[in-house]
C-alpha cells in the first residue's frame, strides 16, 4: 500500500469531473461525427 499524496487527491478531483464530462458527451459528439460522415 503506497500513501496516497495530496497532488495524487487533486489531480483525481480535476480529473474525474472532466472524465464525467467526456462520458456525458461522447454519444453526442459521435452522434454530429456520424451525421457529418452521412452528409459528405
Amino acid at each position: 500500500m503506497r500513501y496516497i499524496k495530496n497532488s495524487d487527491i487533486l489531480m483525481t478531483n480535476l480529473l474525474y469531473p472532466i472524465v464525467l464530462l467526456l462520458i456525458a458527451t461522447a454519444p453526442l459528439v459521435l452522434k454530429l461525427v456520424f451525421n457529418q460522415i452521412i452528409l459528405v
